[in-house]
């Protein structure tokens, strides 16, 4: 693997990790305590985005393209 994409996959597991803690603290404060369900579906679309965004972000770096 090539540095730009280590580093590229790195800043979006900073990012989206922050997002997430950020996210949950302001669901707390304004709703109160949250469902199980609710959390473990969060955990799910939290799990999907970042395998997604992992992928592209190879696709696009490793390879040289020009977007």
């Amino acid at each position: 693997m090539y540095n730009n994409v280590i580093i590229a996959i790195l800043s979006y597991t900073v990012v989206i990790v922050i997002g997430n803690l950020v996210k949950n603290h302001i669901e707390r404060k304004r709703y109160g305590s949250i469902s199980k369900e609710h959390r473990q579906k969060d955990n799910a679309r939290w799990c999907y985005t970042y395998i997604v965004g992992v992928v592209l972000l190879y696709l696009v770096c490793s390879r040289g393209s020009p977007w």
